[in-house]
């Protein structure tokens, strides 16, 4: 659906950047993409997937979890889930990297 709009939805790390920068960059790249002009643009079709899909499931779902509160939180979850997502995709390489040379043989 993002291709509509020409959204890119991969993340990219911001590699030899400080620990700041990479932070904004996983919290931005949570509601942002970048589009085919280069540029970083609101993640639109994530955003209405995410949101929509939530209510849409309150069709189907038992009464005590098809409210707008349930959905709104479902949806919440769900860009919490895709931020962590991007936050491992940042560090846990760095990580990864760090664990084998401090443990590696000498």
């Amino acid at each position: 659906m993002g291709t509509i709009w020409g959204e890119d939805p991969r993340y990219y790390r911001t590699l030899h950047q400080p620990f700041k920068s990479r932070v904004l960059n996983v919290l931005d790249l949570t509601v942002r993409a970048y589009r085919s002009d280069g540029e970083r643009h609101v993640a639109y079709a994530r955003l209405t997937a995410d949101v929509g899909s939530n209510f849409l499931a309150n069709t189907w779902l038992p009464p005590s979890e098809s409210d707008w509160q349930s959905a709104a939180w479902r949806s919440l979850t769900g860009l919490g889930s895709r931020a962590a997502g991007n936050a491992a995709r940042e560090f846990l390489p760095d990580l990864v990297h760090w664990l084998r040379h401090k443990h590696s043989p000498e």
